[in-house]
């Protein structure tokens, strides 16, 4: 890649972070690597964030700021890929932080088209083996993916570095009609665009803040997304296969389904409204042939707490539904 004066662009959508802004901000521009710029995209901040952000381009001048309307992390990331002047690019949550040497050790070799690393929870007193923060080591990128991809600091944008080239050229960007797995879907595009070579890097270099509740807590993504999200995931799946060779690559389409599914079930049965109408949006979410295809993998439900049980009444409804449709077929 030739090489531009600046190496990395680091952007940092930020929106009412006031309490954990200036961390962020510190740890960036104290790494022991300096040729970057620092893009601080402030998406209609209400609190002193937008604030902070200014008083540090006095500061630095590799602090570059830029104010826009609220329209979400989606939309403040876009702006920052578009403002953007490095080789590289990374991004960083506002209210997360790095250590001193993130940049220079995610530094990225000339045939590197994307650099990884994990990433540590923070003000956590749960167990955390399970979490998918730690990224697996591997011997080149197919089975990089193939061990990696179901988890959660995989289909995370940050903890990364991507080639800008390939992001330009290519017109990745985040997805702006959906707030989840915007993260997992531009990671997914990114790999889709470009046979990658992947490094990964074996460090927890990047903290992220699990004590903020509003990015943490759970909560119920609009039913609508899960139903875009049911034709993104298997497309871009299936296209990851057939460029790397994954093996498997079916498990990890059922695990982002399954997540998909509970979303829009959660929704449905916390929705106040009578039993027919619960009813009808289940048969509605059933006909969907992404969700048939997970829910009617036994072998995948089986490792599902209660799977097998719910595998089995699903099996009953299809084969009612396909009886019940062939009767009709056959008047």
């Amino acid at each position: 890649m030739k090489r531009d004066s600046t190496y990395f662009s680091v952007i940092v959508p930020v929106y009412n972070v006031e309490n954990y802004l200036v961390q962020c901000i510190d740890s960036i521009l104290s790494q022991t690597y300096t040729d970057f710029e620092l893009l601080l995209i402030d998406d209609g901040s209400t609190d002193s964030s937008g604030y902070i952000c200014n008083k540090y381009t006095e500061k630095d001048s590799r602090v570059r700021v830029f104010h826009k309307d609220n329209g979400g992390v989606s939309s403040a990331r876009n702006r920052g890929i578009e403002e953007s002047r490095g080789n590289y690019i990374v991004f960083i949550d506002a209210d997360d932080w790095i250590d001193d040497d993130y940049l220079q050790c995610l530094m990225p070799s000339e045939n590197d088209d994307m650099v990884c690393c994990s990433y540590k929870l923070e003000n956590i007193s749960k167990e955390t083996n399970d979490w998918g923060i730690l990224l697996s080591e591997s011997s080149n990128s197919t089975d990089f993916i193939t061990k990696n991809i179901t988890k959660f600091v995989f289909n995370s944008s940050c903890c990364k570095v991507f080639r800008s080239d390939i992001i330009k050229q290519k017109h990745i960007s985040f997805n702006e009609n959906i707030s989840q797995c915007e993260d997992a879907i531009f990671v997914f595009d990114y790999l889709c665009s470009y046979k990658c070579n992947i490094k990964n890097v074996l460090k927890q270099s990047y903290h992220y803040r699990w004590d903020y509740r509003p990015r943490n807590i759970f909560r119920n993504f609009p039913i609508h997304e899960s139903f875009i999200l049911f034709k993104l995931i298997p497309k871009r799946l299936d296209k990851i296969n057939d460029i790397y060779n994954c093996p498997d690559i079916t498990y990890a389409k059922n695990e982002l389904v399954f997540s998909q599914i509970y979303n829009v079930y959660r929704n449905i049965m916390e929705n106040k409204c009578n039993v027919r109408y619960k009813l009808l949006n289940i048969i509605e979410l059933l006909k969907i042939k992404t969700v048939e295809e997970t829910l009617t993998d036994k072998d995948y439900m089986k490792i599902k707490r209660n799977g097998l049980f719910f595998c089995y009444l699903v099996s009953v409804y299809y084969m009612f539904r396909r009886f019940f449709i062939g009767c009709i077929v056959n008047r």
